[in-house]
């Protein structure tokens, strides 16, 4: 990523991202959430 020219910070925003929505799903998989019908369903 540095040599993409992506600073330490940006760096860190990419990870803590990924690694926030990769726990989340894990999370939601262990208590088998499922996505809401409705609002998948709103054309937006």
């Amino acid at each position: 990523l540095r040599q993409a020219g992506f600073s330490d910070r940006d760096i860190w925003d990419i990870a803590s991202t990924a690694a926030f929505f990769n726990m989340s799903n894990r999370v939601a998989a262990a208590v088998d959430m499922r996505p809401n019908d409705e609002y998948h369903a709103m054309a937006r």
